[in-house]
This record gives structure tokens, C-alpha cells and sequence, in this order.
């Protein structure tokens, strides 16, 4: 079994769906807690996992593993950073969740009326998620403890 970190696993995942999506070639992927994109406000976020595709759109992942579901709290914290780093950029910029329990009720209804995509790491299985308008499917077990399945997402171009 392979030992890593949420956030590396979640980068992972990403850079394979970058690397399987002709849409999204060339983009540059960050993780970790150097990972850092400053907003209008002046503070520099730190980004779980990030995807930029031409300087012309990003993506902001972020990755929580928590013993509950995701509250809508931390699900407005996603949307603000988004707006910040929106108002300073001129690429698109958008959201998406990576968790280990899933949402509550109230985080699923903002998160989706925000176009923030939804995807939750259950256990080792086939998987699929869905990242910047695309669906990965991964149809072979991974050896990594987990796996992921994506809920809705409406297609879009990121």
C-alpha cells in the first residue's frame, strides 16, 4: 500500500485528469503549503492543489479529511478565496472539493449554486471525479487506501 498525503493524493488525481484531457494540456498544477495565490484583499491563500491552463483559467482544490461530512462553513471559505483571487486575476477562476465523508445538506446546496465541483474519496474501488468541466474515470482499483467518486458537476469549460 502507498503511504501519502490527502493533498498529494488529491494532486495526483488532478495531474492524471490534466494529463488525460486534451483541453487542459500545459497546464501547471501546485499543492502543498507553499502553494500560495494572492487576492485583491492583499492575502496570499494557501491552495491544497491548484491548476492553471494558460494563464487564462484556474482551478482552486481544496481537500479536507475529516472524521464528518463538510459544513458549509468551509465550504464559504472555498467560495471567498475564490472571490478574492477572482478580483485580482483576469483568468476564470473556479472551485472544487475533495473529501473523505462528504457534504452536509447546506454545503451541497451552496456548493453547487456556487459551481463548486463535488467529488468524495469512500474506499478502494474503480472511480471517477470530476475536475475543471471533465470526467475522469479510472476503471482499475488504485493501491493507495482510497478511491473516488465524483457527484454532480455541470460540464463547463474551466
Amino acid at each position: 500500500m502507498v503511504s501519502m498525503t490527502y493533498e498529494k493524493l488529491a494532486k495526483e488525481i488532478v495531474e492524471a485528469v490534466v494529463n488525460a484531457s486534451p483541453n487542459l494540456k500545459g497546464a501547471v498544477t501546485g499543492h502543498g503549503p507553499t502553494n500560495r495565490i494572492g487576492g485583491a484583499s492583499g492575502f496570499r491563500h494557501q491552495i491544497d492543489v491548484s491548476i492553471e491552463i494558460l494563464n487564462e483559467k484556474l482551478l482552486l482544490v481544496e481537500c479536507k479529511r475529516y472524521q464528518s461530512k463538510v459544513t458549509v462553513s468551509d465550504m464559504l471559505i472555498l467560495i471567498a478565496r475564490i472571490n478574492d483571487i477572482r478580483k485580482k486575476r483576469s483568468e476564470q477562476v473556479t472551485g472544487c472539493f475533495f473529501t473523505t465523508k462528504g457534504y452536509t445538506g447546506p454545503a451541497k446546496k451552496v456548493g453547487t449554486f456556487y459551481d463548486i465541483e463535488l467529488n468524495t474519496f469512500t474506499g478502494v474501488k474503480p472511480f471517477a471525479v470530476h475536475i475543471a468541466g471533465n470526467t475522469f474515470i479510472k476503471p482499475e482499483a488504485m493501491d493507495l487506501n482510497v478511491s473516488v467518486s465524483g457527484s454532480y458537476a455541470k460540464n463547463r469549460d474551466v
